[in-house]
């Protein structure tokens, strides 16, 4: 087994931090996010602001063992807020993506591998279609690290077996499953290679019959814990299939997931080769071919230990990521594990061939047989055309064979044959193959014909990985347009500790808001209650998030907010409010606007203290539309003159489209006529009338106005009936020459 020189780990370090470099510069660019990352970001934001109690509180993490993702994520949460943890969580993300490229180098070069070939293993690993995930917050950018150090830690275990290597492969499995809890599937990976390579090298000179009474004793010498932990393991399952385990048993472990399911055999394997085609796809085509037939021949004919371990744990790390599939959805991010094994599989064949005297024998059946086998697989599968941007994330591979190798082979006219694209492709791969196998006749070594093939495989990864993170950054992902500081514009203007709410006000309770509200929630470290006046409306309440009621004194305009169980225990109001920016709202708070997003119909208000509205409107919709012949009235509570000064109302009557002639409106100020007129279609009347406070007894009306508008008419609107629109309105000192 080799050592890794320093100067060979220095340029793999290079290595990773240039492809993360590169996976960031994309992942900085995404602003959409899906329900899964909202769900991990909200409980990463969670653990920071509550650690360590956070950990001890089963119902954060319902999605079983997973849970690795959100303690990493909780990091940059702690030392930051928006946008810097976010920018942090993504370079953390893609770091770690890109140091799977780390254990897949030591174990091919610990193998024996030449030099080029574990670089190209290395690079092989994180240059695939599926590095998309890096622009994510999801556990795929933990979760694929992890599973390249099972695959290592357990080679390792298989070659210099001790007990610290079996306590570092049982850790590298336990870090497996923290980070994905489809990764329970590799739990039989490490006893089941260990049996595997005892019979199928320690044990090899001895007949089968002497190897299997042989084969306890050497799993107890060479594996004591391991041994002791699966026999454990067994006894567990059985006392799981008998019912003794309380509550759900084993199946705990997978937590909402639950364990799968096995369907029909006929539609599980129909599953497995569309899996397996867009693996073939997305680790470059050739690699399968090349990897199949060499982990076949090389469990057949071990030759050496180093061998037949890595052939090992190459097969069953590929087994172990069927068997995670088998309740998946059809998203190729579940597929994308598979690139490790096959990676590491192909650069041994590579290195091998490149050596081998004479190769023909090798490469020609071998390439034979797994070309057939790559072949079907792509034959027989259904590849969707893409229907939204969206796919270049959840489809990548299917996506570029459908836009690059199809769409391109589709412009290309072969007269009389006339083949479809999809043929003409198996041609081209054929001719490839046979060509490649007549440059290694050629050649008593092929040292040559295995540098162009890998530099071949090298060459198309990384097209499919340019393509599929250009493609997607700058459709799907972008999604608004708006940097990392925009998103996160609320946190830019609150300062560091203070509290945010999210008021649910007119047209922010609507489901036209739901989104607004859930991406500023998602993008804002600071917005941390969801307030609303009557009913919630649709506030994403997002884990974390405090809800607050607010009641409104009908008399002086005073807010009281309300928090707890029963939304009945006063609690002070958040120092900020965001609050829709339209000329519909049906309330106007006391305090000052301190920023405007530059993207979403939101403004930051800093309370006034105490909270208390300027006015309310009543008498129209949430869209601001009037009734026919029915006032629309705001009540004023601040209407006295400052300064000497009288205040004015001022507000647009907006006529709707689609309906002919002119509607009369009247417009009174304190029971007075202030303005009268018509509107005509799509025509905007601007008002501004004088105030007249109510003088009373009683301090709660005193200072109190009422402004009222009437429109006459109305029409049909998107199967509605409305009228004029009462909007913008507003209170400030009136304009010289305005009447009282």
């Amino acid at each position: 087994m080799r050592r890794v020189p320093r100067r060979d780990l220095l340029i793999l370090a290079a290595l990773v931090c240039l492809v993360a470099a590169f996976y960031v510069h994309f992942a900085l660019r995404v602003g959409n996010f899906q329900d899964d990352e909202d769900e991990y970001v909200s409980v990463a934001r969670y653990v920071a602001s509550h650690f360590p109690h956070a950990l001890t509180e089963g119902s954060l993490f319902p999605r079983g063992t997973q849970r690795l993702d959100q303690l990493i994520l909780a990091i940059p949460f702690a030392i930051a807020r928006g946008p810097l943890a976010y920018q942090i969580g993504h370079v953390i993300l893609c770091l770690l993506y890109a140091s799977a490229a780390i254990p897949v180098f030591l174990l091919t070069r610990r193998a024996g591998l030449r030099y080029a070939a574990c670089m190209l293993a290395a690079a092989l690993t994180i240059l695939v279609p599926w590095c998309v995930t890096t622009t994510s917050f999801l556990s795929e950018p933990v979760a694929y690290p992890a599973f390249a150090w099972v695959i290592y830690a357990t080679w390792m275990d298989l070659r210099s077996p001790s007990l610290v290597r079996d306590f570092l492969a049982l850790l590298a499995l336990l870090i497996g499953v923290l980070a994905r809890t489809a990764f329970i599937a590799l739990v039989p990976l490490l006893p089941l290679a260990v049996v595997w390579h005892e019979l199928g090298f320690t044990l090899a000179s001895k007949p089968w019959r002497a190897r299997l009474r042989a084969l306890p004793g050497s799993l107890w010498r060479g594996h004591r814990l391991l041994t002791a932990l699966t026999l454990l393991a067994l006894l567990a399952v059985l006392a799981d299939r008998t019912g003794l385990l309380a509550g759900r048993g084993l199946a705990s472990l997978a937590g909402d997931y639950g364990l799968p399911h096995i369907g029909p055999l006929g539609a599980l394997l129909a599953r497995y080769r569309d899996y397996l085609a867009r693996i073939a796809v997305g680790t470059g085509l050739m690699a399968l071919v090349l990897a199949l037939p060499w982990c076949v021949l090389a469990l057949v004919r071990p030759r050496t230990g180093e061998r037949q371990a890595t052939a090992v744990v190459c097969a069953l790390g590929l087994a172990a990521v069927m068997l995670s599939l088998l309740a998946a959805p059809a998203d190729e991010r579940y597929v994308m594990y598979a690139a490790v094994p096959i990676a590491i599989a192909t650069a041994a064949a590579l290195s091998e061939l490149s050596t081998a005297r004479p190769p023909m024998r090798l490469a020609l059946g071998g390439v034979a047989v797994g070309l057939l086998a790559v072949l079907y697989l792509i034959a027989s599968t259904t590849w969707s055309e893409p229907v939204t941007s969206y796919e270049f994330f959840t489809y990548p591979a299917d996506v570029f064979y459908e836009r690059v190798f199809i769409a391109r082979l589709h412009k290309l006219n072969v007269p009389l044959l006339h083949p479809s694209p999809a043929t003409l492709l198996y041609i081209l791969l054929a001719l490839a193959a046979a060509v490649w196998l007549m440059l290694i006749a050629r050649s008593r070594r092929a040292t040559t014909p295995a540098a162009v093939m890998g530099v071949g495989l090298l060459a198309l990864c990384i097209t499919q990985v340019v393509f599929t993170m250009h493609k997607y950054t700058y459709t799907a992902g972008e999604g608004d347009g708006a940097s990392a500081a925009q998103r996160s514009w609320v946190d830019e203007y609150v300062p560091s500790g203070r509290s945010v709410g999210a008021l649910a006000l007119s047209l922010g309770q609507t489901g036209d808001y739901y989104a607004i509200w859930r991406a500023t929630e998602f993008w804002n470290t600071s917005v941390n209650y969801d307030v609303f006046i009557g009913t919630p409306g649709m506030l994403p309440f997002p884990l974390g998030s405090t809800a607050m009621r607010l009641e409104i004194n009908p008399h002086t305009g005073l807010i009281t907010g309300f928090d707890g169980p029963t939304m009945s225990t006063p609690a002070p109001l958040p120092p900020y409010l965001l609050i829709p920016q339209q000329g519909t709202n049906e309330y106007g708070l006391a305090g000052q606007i301190v920023a405007t997003s530059t993207y979403l119909p939101l403004q930051l208000l800093r309370v006034s203290l105490p909270a208390r509205i300027e006015w309310a409107v009543t008498g129209d919709s949430s869209e601001g539309f009037m009734t026919s012949g029915a006032p629309a009235t705001a009540t004023v509570y601040d209407a006295a003159p400052v300064d000497g000064r009288p205040r004015c109302a001022s507000f647009s009557l907006v006529a709707p489209p689609e309906y002919e002639g002119r509607w009369p409106y009247l417009v009174t100020s304190g029971g007075r006529t202030a303005a009268r007129g018509s509107i005509a279609e799509l025509q905007t009347a601007s008002v501004t009338v004088p105030l007249h406070p109510a003088h009373s007894a009683t301090a709660t009306t005193a200072g109190t106005a009422t402004v009222q508008a009437t429109v006459t008419g109305q029409t049909t609107l998107a199967g509605m009936k409305v009228s004029a629109k009462f909007a913008f309105f507003k209170v400030e000192d009136c304009p010289a020459g305005t009447g009282g």
